[in-house]
């Protein structure tokens, strides 16, 4: 687990939360990865391949693969809020992403993702997609996530089916 700010509230459910995000059928196809936090703003990548190109002519990578990688960054930023991320699921409401530029070819897109707000089950977030440079956007996003706990003395990974 590359590194961990001391902002999350609840660190060591937060990094237990980022190994079994690892292990999901989904991110393993996509080979998505957490990188870091920075206080509570949370840092995934994808590398580009060549089964997830998009445009065969420019090599950007689909849009598809975009959105997930901005999906899965949204709900761990949202999971660095929490106090017991382990006990709950999150699930997409909402999700508007604005592509700017196409993905380099050959090139890893990193995303960034910022709850911004928490209102009683429904957490916000904004997001966005980029190479090496966050100023240089390919892409950006906003998302709601529900919360919803899990049955009492449940963790997240016993509600996995796939594990």
């Amino acid at each position: 687990m590359d590194s961990i700010s001391e902002e999350i509230v609840n660190p060591s459910d937060f990094a237990q939360l980022m190994k079994i995000y690892h292990i999901l059928p989904q991110h393993q196809a996509l080979n998505l990865s957490f990188i870091k936090t920075q206080g509570r703003d949370v840092f995934f990548a994808l590398p580009w391949r060549s089964d997830l190109v998009g445009n065969a002519q420019t090599g950007a990578l689909h849009g598809g693969a975009l959105a997930n990688l901005m999906d899965v960054a949204g709900a761990a930023a949202v999971a660095a809020f929490l106090q017991h991320p382990l006990h709950e699921t999150f699930a997409t409401v909402d999700f508007r992403m604005d592509y700017l530029y196409p993905s380099t070819l050959e090139k890893t897109v990193l995303a960034h993702a910022h709850c911004y707000q928490q209102r009683g089950q429904v957490a916000f977030v904004r997001m966005e997609c980029f190479h090496e440079e966050e100023k240089e956007p390919i892409a950006i996003g906003t998302a709601s996530y529900m919360r919803t706990p899990l049955p009492q003395g449940k963790i997240f990974a016993e509600h996995l089916s796939c594990l």
